[in-house]
């Protein structure tokens, strides 16, 4: 799978307050979009949820570039 179709953004149901909220999926790893914490990453705007998907897309392309 390419780096463009890696990453996802997917919205999460809403939370206690009815805020929606948004996750990034690594499709390959099958794994949420982390903090240093370990904790899932949650957006509560979907361009920005967008914006983290594309830092991780070119963070994944640059480190094939460099190996």
């Amino acid at each position: 799978m390419s780096e463009a179709g890696r990453y996802e953004v997917i919205q999460l149901p809403a939370d206690g307050r009815g805020r929606e909220l948004w996750a990034v999926l690594d499709r390959v790893a099958g794994l949420w979009a982390e903090s240093e914490e370990g904790e899932v990453l949650t957006f509560g705007i979907r361009e920005t949820a967008q914006g983290h998907a594309a830092r991780l897309r070119y963070l994944g392309e640059t480190a094939v570039l460099g190996a």
